[in-house]
């Protein structure tokens, strides 16, 4: 996998993925306390169609794990559609951990590393925005 640093867009703009492409936005949230978290996403062709929109709740969790629960509920969904043959997948969130589990599995906890390795089947590429940048993972 490669790795790529670009410069950040400006918060209020959506890059559409390339022609062809589908592109799943997703996010993650949880209380101070840990106590409780949600995730969402929404999932859009390159005409800004919305294809999937989804949002679920989840128990207590970490801040990093319900990131991953969050690109892994959007794999998930992305393989039950037939999108999934037709068309490869960017996900895009701001986990900057999760761009490095994607890219490093051996950097992976234990606990986390089954949800991991789900996510690198389905990705085509992984868009992580934090820290100012945005950093690409893609497997071509």
């Amino acid at each position: 996998m490669q790795i790529a640093k670009l410069q950040r867009p400006p918060l209020d703009s959506w890059i559409p993925p390339p022609v062809g492409y589908l592109k799943f936005n997703v996010d993650a949230s949880v209380n101070g306390n840990y106590e409780v978290g949600g995730i969402g996403g929404i999932l859009r062709d390159h005409n800004r169609n919305h294809l999937v929109i989804f949002s679920k709740r989840i128990g207590l969790i970490d801040r990093t794990g319900i990131e991953l629960a969050a690109v892994l509920e959007a794999c998930l969904i992305f393989e039950t559609f037939k999108w999934n043959k037709d068309s490869p997948l960017i996900i895009e969130f701001d986990c900057l951990t999760m761009i490095h589990w994607i890219n490093d599995f051996g950097d992976v906890p234990a606990v986390f590393a089954d949800d991991v390795q789900k996510c690198r089947v389905y990705v085509l590429g992984l868009i992580c925005i934090a820290d100012g940048y945005i950093l690409c993972i893609s497997n071509h």
